[in-house]
């Protein structure tokens, strides 16, 4: 009987906690607008697509749906305009405050997510404003031609951009159980990580998280750098190149390899590879080769920038931007990305430029005669 009565006590207790909310709504008013639609955007591989559209009646509107984690979406005032308004929806009762002629001024209620990502763009800002104020002193310094005062501001600058590191890993570290603390280390932690430091900080996110998109994508990432580390075997991959012929990663095995992730919209791809011309000159008569890997979309461009550049070595790609085979399975987040590998096809370095590179290369293959 005993028994019998505690379980129908906690049976009892648990009907009287608060359910969690498993739906959101998502009530909009937009000012200057009395009629049309708006729609919920999210990205997918870099592009736009529409989940959800919801009709302006009286400067109003309503979205209203289900979600297993919070989300990041973006709404368009109209299909394809820009700004879209970015912001975390998650299983709650939301209102949006836009106003159409300033709509990235909007306000959102109801939204802890959001929140805490309005909580880190407000830090930000203000570390960032100090630091402008300093850019703005080295230059000064530098029209003064007072050597001493910009030395002694830029060692300033890197020490606010160390700080600046510092405070958004705290941050992140205060959100360890939240979606919105993947999210943020995913777009300010995650591309600085070798895989072992990423991998740590995955682990270190609460386990009840580990289903959520962001959690998922993250840990993903972290196994792919954990693959790629320095000493391991570089994952094999096949392109074609320009002619539509088939070239394997292995075809270079016997010499050192750069791979070069690259693409022709890329300005600072473009600005990298004068110096790529100048080591491939320097060392392709040495057992080195350099293979280009573009993450354009449009064979046009991708082969005009090989022209105008000068790159006078392989090139591939199958022309699907950031779904590239060869840069997802290499994880590249952005570009320029290199992978650099001995003859057996072992990874001996990661993302060298200029300088980087250039000791590299010399402590390969010797210093320059």
């Amino acid at each position: 009987m005993k028994r019998f009565l505690f379980i129908a006590l906690i049976v009892l207790l648990a009907a009287c906690q608060p359910s969690k909310k498993e739906t959101y709504t998502l009530t909009g008013e937009i000012s200057g607008v009395d009629s049309g639609w708006v729609y919920l955007v999210d990205r997918v591989s870099g592009l736009y697509q529409m989940v959800d559209s919801a009709e302006v009646t009286e400067g109003r509107f309503t979205f209203s749906g289900s979600l297993e984690f919070p989300t990041l979406y973006y709404l368009e005032i109209n299909r394809g305009s820009s700004p879209r308004l970015a912001f975390f929806l998650e299983n709650t009762e939301m209102q949006l405050h836009l106003d159409a002629e300033n709509p990235s001024e909007f306000i959102l209620a109801g939204s802890p997510s959001h929140d805490i990502i309005q909580e880190f763009n407000l830090m930000v800002e203000e570390i960032d404003a100090g630091m402008e104020v300093l850019q703005q002193q080295i230059l000064e310094a530098e029209v003064l031609e007072d050597a001493s005062l910009a030395e002694s501001l830029r060692a300033q600058y890197e020490g606010a951009e160390e700080q600046k590191a510092v405070q958004i890993r705290q941050f992140v570290d205060q959100h360890l159980d939240k979606t919105a603390g993947i999210y943020l280390a995913t777009r300010n932690l995650s591309y600085d990580m070798d895989g072992e430091e990423l991998d740590a900080l995955v682990n270190s996110f609460d386990p009840l998280l580990a289903e959520s998109l962001y959690y998922v994508s993250l840990r993903e990432r972290a196994d792919k750098l954990l693959a790629l580390s320095v000493g391991n075997l570089a994952p094999e991959f096949s392109l074609p190149d320009p002619d539509g012929n088939m070239v394997a990663l292995s075809d270079f095995r016997g010499k050192y390899l750069l791979v070069s992730f690259w693409a022709s919209w890329c300005p600072y791809c473009r600005a990298e590879n004068p110096h790529l011309v100048k080591v491939y000159e320097q060392y392709k008569d040495q057992n080195f080769e350099i293979l280009g890997v573009s993450l354009d979309r449009n064979k046009e461009p991708w082969l005009k920038a090989i022209d105008d550049d000068g790159l006078s070595w392989t090139h591939v790609s199958d022309l699907k931007g950031w779904e590239n085979e060869a840069s997802t399975l290499y994880g590249v987040a952005s570009i320029p990305s290199t992978i650099l590998l001995d003859p057996e096809g072992k990874i001996i370095g990661r993302n060298l430029m200029e300088e980087a590179l250039d000791e590299k290369m010399t402590e390969l293959f010797g210093p320059e005669v």
